[in-house]
């Protein structure tokens, strides 16, 4: 299976329900007193819709308002291009424009009130986590987080979905990056430490997979598959240790010059 054939099937059923709407921004180029060219990742801001087909619409910005049909320059995109292309900005619509854009009634598709800006951001965060892009994910939890929407266990329970998914078809990097974000905003439990020695089981990363193993069963030291996974992994690594450190028995030249082992 292709690196993009992975991602296919993981993000088919994430896709699904991805429908931006609201403020992106994308990177744009700027000069310094030294005449170099620098780039910065969120520098210029777009209004963003998804149009009933499914395609996200990209507009630029005229007076803080998407501009006029008569002088928009939509950017039709499709949602993976977008996806990697577009930075999420959800407070800066809630604090700029979320009001004004529910005053105008010639704008439709974006959110108008703090429930529908959740609704329209929440479902990226799985879709970036999927993609490996934990920064963008992060970005839309803090501002969640920052507004006392509850990170309730569903959601650490479609977090994990995710990560254990990634790990199955072949991104144990990208389930990492999802389980450090699991761990950033609910904390270290056994079950994330079982996950991530998986994890890490998969890489071959036998003595940090050991090492949470150890601290899942210091948490709940009655988990029995972790006590099955631990003592199969020790004893697997003390063989190893054996095995490297037995002394090979040398060359013997006897006096025909013939070398015996």
């Amino acid at each position: 299976m292709t690196e993009d054939q992975v991602q296919e099937s993981t993000l088919a059923t994430l896709l699904k329900g991805f429908r931006p709407a609201g403020f992106f921004s994308s990177a744009g180029k700027s000069t310094t007193h030294q005449s170099k060219s620098s780039v910065n990742q969120r520098q210029i801001l777009w209004a963003v819709r998804t149009l009933d087909g499914g395609a996200v619409e990209i507009s630029p910005l005229v007076a803080g308002y998407p501009a006029p049909a008569n002088m928009r320059m939509n950017k039709k995109i499709e949602r993976p291009k977008f996806l990697e292309q577009y930075w999420p900005e959800p407070e800066l619509f809630f604090q700029d424009a979320m009001t004004t854009f529910a005053a105008r009634g010639d704008l439709q598709g974006y959110p108008q009130n703090v429930k529908e800006l959740i609704k329209a951001y929440l479902p990226l965060v799985l879709v970036y986590l999927a993609t490996n892009q934990r920064a963008k994910a992060e970005t839309v939890i803090d501002f969640l987080v920052a507004h006392n929407v509850p990170m309730c266990e569903k959601q650490k329970k479609l977090l994990n979905r995710v990560a254990v998914e990634l790990r199955k078809e072949g991104q144990p990097e990208a389930a990492l990056e999802c389980y450090a974000s699991v761990e950033k905003y609910y904390g270290k439990d056994e079950h994330l430490h079982f996950n991530i020695a998986r994890t890490l089981w998969d890489m071959r990363k036998l003595k940090e997979c050991l090492q949470h193993l150890e601290l899942c069963l210091k948490i709940n030291p009655h988990l029995a598959v972790a006590k099955q996974f631990r003592d199969k992994l020790v004893k697997m690594l003390a063989q190893k240790k054996a095995t490297s450190q037995q002394v090979k028995p040398g060359l013997v030249v006897d006096s025909k010059f013939k070398i015996a082992t």
